[in-house]
């Protein structure tokens, strides 16, 4: 378990975090650490307990997200698991990441294509909220140029069935759709 004095200051920073403490009930498998400049109980949350709010992601999700090119450096920033599923879920969950002080929104930390991930995440997240299924990534080439240069390859899965060659990122189908406007995404799916 990480008690490091950063990993207290991430998680004091993530609001979306601390607002999700465990209640009462379920505190004895929980760490807390008593800030010393302000009167309040911080929670860090275990490995475990981060898997359970980033919704038992799969492992490789969690992997390819920290292989692609566009997060080498960022990576750099975190030193155990607990710090790195934190900043995974803060990025995937929330669209934010940590600038050394404090948790911002993706958008304004430049880092290529990476709003173009939290779009697609974004997307499937709302599809399946809305209770259907996920099952095609609609976008320009010009945008599917620039998530390929960003994306590792991993992630992208290719499938021939018959005479036609499928493409899929996240578990979409991709369609490359002209009506797409740049750096934009559509994802389209059906009723479960």
């Amino acid at each position: 378990m990480d008690t490091l004095e950063e990993y207290t200051e991430i998680c004091r920073k993530a609001d979306e975090i601390q607002t999700r403490k465990p209640t009462s009930e379920s505190l004895r498998d929980c760490l807390f650490c008593t800030s010393l400049d302000d009167d309040h109980v911080i929670w860090l949350p275990n490995q475990n307990q981060l898997q359970v709010l980033c919704d038992h992601v799969a492992v490789r999700e969690f992997h390819d997200f920290w292989n692609a090119e566009s997060n080498r450096d960022y990576r750099d920033n975190f030193h155990t698991q607990e710090q790195l599923w934190l900043a995974y879920l803060m990025a995937e969950r929330y669209g934010k990441r940590w600038d050394g002080e404090k948790w911002v929104p993706v958008n304004d930390v430049p880092l290529g294509a990476y709003p173009l991930i939290s779009k697609i995440m974004a997307a499937k997240d709302r599809f399946l909220s809305d209770n259907h299924i996920p099952r095609y990534l609609h976008l320009n080439e010009k945008t599917w140029r620039n998530l390929l240069k960003e994306i590792t390859p991993s992630i992208v899965d290719t499938k021939q069935c018959g005479w036609a060659e499928y493409v899929s990122v996240y578990g979409l189908q991709v369609r490359i759709d002209s009506d797409v406007p740049d750096n934009e995404i559509m994802v389209y799916g059906r009723y479960k």
